[in-house]
């Protein structure tokens, strides 16, 4: 659709320019974005008994929060991780927890969560991933603790959806089953979260994007060259009517 031609000329151009960049800033955003870094905790320098994690990277739309503890649970020294014992009271106060708060005008869509994760032999057996969006409710992701070795958990979060405000997710036990699973979970039992395979800070990945999206530069650029035939036309000048 054009602009009228009962619209003045120059006017016509302005808005020809204005709908060409506009069009070509929807074709630009509808190349598919990759995935990257929303917010990271890094353990390399954790002893187990720090009291709460601050997040060590973050996007600048991002507001990375702490991973911490339940008040049901308590510290145990361990080494490049946080560990917890206090898990045999199945109270709704054992958890682990983590989260971000997306700054207004901004949507975040997660593609997964990267944890490593460990239970001794008499700690939590069976690990549910909650989240704050339905109250924590249903686990979005459950992983049964090896009876030697750990868990590197690469988590699919991509049916979530964009989320904005505050986002909360925690680690509860489901059940009342040790790794052991001949006996309960014990309070003197552990469970541990530590960096991905050992290297690899815990991390959210996903994409970030704007309540009203701004058009890229190359956007514009092109929508600027879409004008140049238009400018042309103007500066040709006026042929004389033959009759």
């Amino acid at each position: 659709m054009f602009p009228p031609k009962s619209i003045p000329f120059r006017f016509r151009i302005f808005l020809r320019c204005q709908m060409a960049a506009v069009c070509a800033a929807c074709f630009v955003s509808l190349a598919p974005a990759q995935a990257a870094l929303v917010v990271e905790w890094d353990f390399s320098d954790n002893r187990g008994v720090t009291l709460t994690e601050s997040s060590s990277a973050a996007d600048a739309r991002i507001r990375g929060g702490v991973f911490y503890r339940g008040s049901g649970l308590s510290a145990v020294r361990s080494g490049s991780s946080m560990s917890s014992s206090g898990w045999g009271s199945q109270s709704s106060a054992d958890f682990l927890a983590f989260g971000f708060e997306v700054e207004p005008g901004h949507s975040v869509s997660l593609q997964n969560l990267q944890i490593r994760t460990l239970s001794s032999l008499l700690g939590p057996g069976t690990m549910g991933l909650y989240y704050s969006g339905d109250g924590f409710g249903v686990p979005l992701y459950t992983v049964r603790q090896p009876l030697f070795g750990v868990a590197d958990n690469d988590v699919d979060l991509s049916a979530l959806g964009p989320l904005t405000g505050s986002v909360e997710f925690r680690w509860q036990e489901i059940g009342n089953n040790s790794v052991a699973d001949f006996v309960p979970t014990q309070d003197f039992g552990r469970f541990t979260v530590a960096n991905f395979q050992n290297r690899l800070p815990v991390r959210l990945n996903g994409t970030i994007s704007s309540a009203i999206p701004e058009p890229s530069a190359s956007a514009l650029m092109f929508g600027l060259l879409l004008c140049r035939p238009f400018r042309r036309r103007r500066n040709k000048p006026d042929l004389p009517v033959l009759k």
